[in-house]
């Protein structure tokens, strides 16, 4: 894989993102996606200066993922996602916000009682793994989804989905 490549259509995709262009972003994030055969140096071996790059480079392969995740909720699509984030959540279980976007589409998708139920899923991962509670963004939506605020799931103004306010 060409890092150059994959980090210029990542930030791409996050600039597209932001901009409100999300069928472009999509498109974008999927071909910086598609550059990966999995994880950054699984059968390197050499210094923590190496894999400390390597696991930046995982942790931005994540965020790709991610911001195509957010970009397909935005457009709608919703029902490969389901089935996509939780294939995400088993090499991640601890990336809040895989689990926040799988509480949306589920949501989204008609189904408040799966969404409450991922909410119940990742509050014990988290507890049992690093014993912390869900953060605000988690927290946030499950009350969402008690209180049925559809517009607070389509499009999560202030919540930290991108790094910044989403407009």
């Amino acid at each position: 894989m060409d890092t150059i490549i994959f980090t210029e259509l990542l930030e791409k995709g996050r600039r597209l993102l932001r901009g409100g262009h999300r069928e472009e972003a999509a498109n974008t994030l999927n071909r910086a996606e598609s550059l990966w055969r999995g994880a950054a140096g699984a059968d390197a071996q050499g210094s923590e200066r190496l894999q400390a790059k390597l696991d930046l480079l995982n942790e931005l392969r994540i965020e790709a993922s991610s911001l195509l995740n957010e970009a397909m909720i935005l457009l709608g699509d919703f029902r490969p996602l389901s089935h996509r984030i939780e294939n995400l959540l088993t090499e991640h279980p601890l990336h809040e916000r895989l689990w926040a976007q799988l509480l949306r589409v589920r949501y989204l998708m008609g189904e408040p009682t799966k969404a409450l139920d991922t909410y119940r899923r990742a509050s014990m991962t988290l507890r049992e793994e690093l014993d912390v509670t869900p953060g605000p963004l988690l927290q946030r939506l499950y009350q969402a989804v008690l209180s049925h605020d559809d517009e607070m799931m389509r499009f999560p103004r202030r919540l930290p989905i991108l790094g910044a306010e989403q407009n």
